[in-house]
This record gives structure tokens, sequence and C-alpha cells, in this order.
């Protein structure tokens, strides 16, 4: 037989229960964040690799120069921080919403 979770909020005192119900809201903005920064970061890792593949083609098929292609270096290393961010944010955003609920 499978342990229900809900039941036991059946069980608890009226106030016990509404207060779960609020850290859970509380923590609703949390949540949403620690899901959406990975899945932005894997929209951003795409991107990342869509630009390294032209700076790649550029370079040894094209024999563009450093200097051309310096730009499209500096916006791959962008994201990679950007990227680094959205991870950290993400991370703290789910501590963030353990803690309160």
């Amino acid at each position: 037989m499978e342990h229900d979770p809900s039941a036991v909020l059946l069980q608890l005192p009226k106030e016990q229960s509404r207060w779960l119900m609020s850290r859970r809201r509380l923590a609703s903005r949390a949540i949403g964040l620690a899901a959406l920064a990975p899945l932005l970061s894997g929209v951003l890792l795409v991107v990342q690799a869509w630009l390294l593949a032209q700076v790649l083609h550029r370079a040894i098929m094209e024999g563009v120069t450093r200097e051309v292609l310096l730009a499209p270096i500096l916006a791959i290393a962008g994201l990679i921080v950007l990227r680094a961010c959205l991870g950290w944010v993400g991370e703290r955003a789910g501590a963030s919403a353990a803690e309160t609920i």
C-alpha cells in the first residue's frame, strides 16, 4: 500500500493546515524560478554552441582573422558567464523554496 502525503493534511488541525498551505504559496515564486533558470540556461547553451560553430567555421574554413572574430568570441564568453549566473540563481531559488516549505 502506498503512502498518501495529502492524507496527513486531513489529520492536521485547521490552523496547521492553513499555515502549511501558506508556506507553499510563499515558495511558489522561488519554485518557478528554480525551474525556469535551468531551462533558460539550456536555450542559451544551444545559442552558445551555434556561435562557437560559426566562429570555428569562419576561422578554419574561411581564414577570417582574430580581430574579426573578437566580437563573437566575446559573445560566447558572455553567454558562459550568463549561464553560470543562471545556474547560481536556480540553485539559490531551489534552496530558498526548500527552506520556506
